[in-house]
């Protein structure tokens, strides 16, 4: 007998075919209507724990910004409707129903909340958001939550694609393209649209349909093969040996190379608190590891022209990059090296051969 309330009230359950936690924000929207705000805050409450529902859970605490707003509580209100933003970036108030004043907060706190667009492509592109450039792919940027228009142009100026996005808070949304295969087909297009129909005399056959679309993804992937762009790099460095003092101390360096994704190589000018010197760097680079910071290690020949001639040797670092921009890394490493001749005389002639040098940069590129 004890079952049967129990059964009786699954089958009612079910048979409103309702999502779980849809029945207490029914019940919380009566009692927001009669004015009962703590009844509907109970009831929120309660929903909030049945649902892992996005669209529902932004319902939720949209009503729940609403309860605390009347009661009036300006600083829960916000922190409710900014959940409700967190779930939903596109959710609302009905402007007919509600004050000014609280649709007015809703809509400046989406304006304070924040994301990332990552845009990686297969050739260097110009990269806009609702109109506004972002800069040059690959990019990654902080924009607001919501809906976004993404646009893609080569360097004339056409559009190779253009999307729409809905970019949610806290959340950092990737963006792949293949613009080979998009420009192929663009200027497939033009060429088809500019021959005249098939039979024409004395000019060339229409292309057949189709055909584009197998050339661009060819091209796509004949791109994928393709060494990536390189770019020349402006390197300067400020250099501390507080280990092995006599053997450096202190200086900088100055430089300039070529770069890649993933290798690079400098030559630069140094000075230190001892004697002017040259730096050349191969180095292997390791991008966005995690965010914007990624790895680098170098091996490299440097020299230093002291008073009894020139002291050549090797050297070995490793540090890490954050690269902030698209043209600009600030950079710092731990490098060591070795002289094959010695930097000064006297008794620690010998351990002037070693040098451990802590150094903080920065990587403009070209």
């Amino acid at each position: 007998m004890i079952l049967l309330p129990i059964l009786a009230a699954l089958a009612l359950t079910a048979s409103d075919g309702q999502a779980p936690g849809q029945s207490r924000l029914s019940q919380a929207q009566a009692a927001f209507a009669e004015g009962d705000f703590d009844g509907a805050l109970s009831h929120l409450e309660a929903a909030s724990q049945q649902t892992q529902d996005d669209d529902l859970l932004a319902k939720i605490h949209l009503l729940r910004g609403q309860c605390f707003a009347a009661l009036p509580d300006q600083a829960k209100a916000s922190d409710a409707f900014t959940a409700a933003l967190e779930h939903d970036p596109l959710a609302q108030l009905d402007k007919s129903k509600v004050r000014p004043s609280v649709v007015e907060l809703l809509e400046n706190l989406r304006e304070t909340l924040r994301a990332h667009i990552k845009v990686k492509s297969d050739r260097s592109a110009l990269v806009l958001l609702d109109g506004q450039t972002l800069g040059t792919a690959p990019i990654s940027s902080e924009v607001s939550i919501g809906k976004h228009t993404l646009e893609v142009r080569n360097a004339d100026g056409a559009t190779l694609q253009k999307m729409k996005l809905v970019v949610k808070a806290n959340e950092t949304q990737e963006i792949k393209l293949k613009l080979a295969a998009a420009e192929t087909a663009a200027r497939d297009d033009l060429d088809a649209a500019a021959q005249p129909p098939a039979g024409s005399e004395g000019l060339h056959e229409h292309k057949a349909p189709g055909k584009s679309a197998k050339d661009a993804d060819k091209t796509a992937e004949e791109m994928d093969e393709e060494p990536r762009s390189v770019h020349f790099v402006v390197e300067g460095r400020g250099a501390a040996d507080p280990i092995s003092s006599s053997t450096l101390g202190f200086g900088g360096e100055v430089g300039i190379g070529v770069s890649g994704i993933n290798l690079g190589a400098t030559l630069s000018g140094a000075y230190t608190a001892k004697a002017p010197g040259a730096t050349l760097r191969a180095t292997a680079l390791v991008p966005e590891l995690a965010s914007v910071m990624g790895l680098h290690f170098s091996l490299g020949v440097p020299a230093v022209f002291t008073q009894s001639g020139v002291a050549v040797g090797g050297l070995a670092s490793a540090g890490l990059d954050f690269a902030v921009a698209d043209w600009l890394a600030p950079f710092l490493d731990v490098e060591g090296r070795y002289y094959f001749k010695p930097l000064t005389d006297g008794p620690d002639a010998q351990k002037s051969k070693l040098a451990v040098l802590f150094s903080l940069g920065l990587r403009f590129k070209l």
